[in-house]
């Protein structure tokens, strides 16, 4: 590997969430070696609607239950079919034996962040650790330790009517217990099982109209760009959140795969420096930005090329 460590921030709130659960049983696991075990940095979607290119090919939340799986956890994880019972009195409950993960979240109807007030659609996990009548107290990985955040505020984040992917209501997860100790080797070789599945599953989303997968998607936001289509929504999405995302999580991974696998190690480095090389030609509105995401997508093909040989 040529590429320094890098250390700093990242929106790996649901990764930091685990981290921090984790912690309070006693285990320590790096937010970075949780993130790849999630499945969130493998393949690219993109969403014509909403002209989002995503990174990834899963959701945090199945992520959080996959990585728990995947590291040796056994975990309580409860959710709802519906909204309409209160899940605080459950919450509370729960937090007299540990700290619970709750999320997703809407980030925008967190009063305490003054950044994100009228975001819609973007999600967020936290870790609540206790509770009086009127407020929840919780650690948020976004930069807020120690929040105490009204019941009902919390109850109205909980509820996510933007997060168009939950799966049920109120997802929960806590009281980790480890039932197993993967040996270094098996959990590199869990991770690329954990990678097969994120594609594997992701063939189902081909078949929704106006979403595409992998390199195709990758190829078509850049062609799209070179035709002047893409929208000003589209552009902030990935300066702001996707292409800084992306690279942190090739990173993250390539650490965790290079002791076993040094070229797909080495096969993330190269994505790692072709998402900064796109961050700064779309940060300047470059013509050639499009150009170096389709070498993203070419990268992106043969790293699935090369996932799939593994099996």
């Amino acid at each position: 590997m040529s590429l320094p460590i890098y250390i700093g921030k990242a929106e790996y709130c649901y990764a930091n969430s685990v981290a921090m659960l984790l912690a309070s049983a006693g285990h320590t696991v790096p937010p970075g070696t949780i993130e790849v075990f999630t499945g969130m940095g493998v393949g690219a979607a993109w969403i014509e609607a909403s002209d989002a290119l995503f990174f990834s090919l899963s959701t945090p939340d199945v992520g959080i239950t996959r990585a728990f799986e995947a590291l040796g956890y056994a975990v309580q994880e409860t959710a709802q079919s519906t909204r309409d019972r209160d899940p605080i009195p459950g919450l509370v409950a729960a937090l007299s034996d540990g700290p619970v993960i709750v999320g997703p979240l809407s980030l925008g109807l967190l009063p305490y962040n003054p950044y994100t007030h009228g975001e819609q659609g973007a999600d967020h996990y936290v870790l609540a650790y206790a509770a009086d009548v009127d407020f929840i107290v919780l650690h948020d990985p976004w930069g807020f330790p120690c929040i105490r955040m009204s019941i009902e505020d919390l109850r109205r984040a909980w509820e996510a009517p933007d997060i168009a992917y939950k799966r049920g209501y109120y997802r929960s997860w806590t009281q980790p217990k480890q039932r197993e100790r993967p040996s270094a080797r098996d959990l590199v070789d869990r991770a690329i099982g954990v990678f097969r599945v994120v594609y594997s599953d992701a063939e189902t989303v081909v078949q929704q109209a106006g979403v595409a997968i992998g390199a195709d998607a990758l190829h078509r936001v850049a062609q799209r760009y070179r035709e002047g289509q893409m929208s000003a929504t589209g552009r902030e999405f990935l300066i702001g959140f996707s292409l800084p995302l992306a690279a942190r999580r090739a990173l993250d991974h390539a650490v965790f795969l290079n002791p076993y696998h040094p070229e797909l190690a080495k096969t993330l480095m190269t994505k790692a420096n072709l998402m900064g090389l796109c961050q700064t030609l779309l940060g300047a509105n470059d013509a050639t930005f499009a150009d170096a995401l389709d070498r993203v997508a070419d990268n992106e093909a043969t790293f699935r090329t090369m996932i799939e040989k593994l099996g």
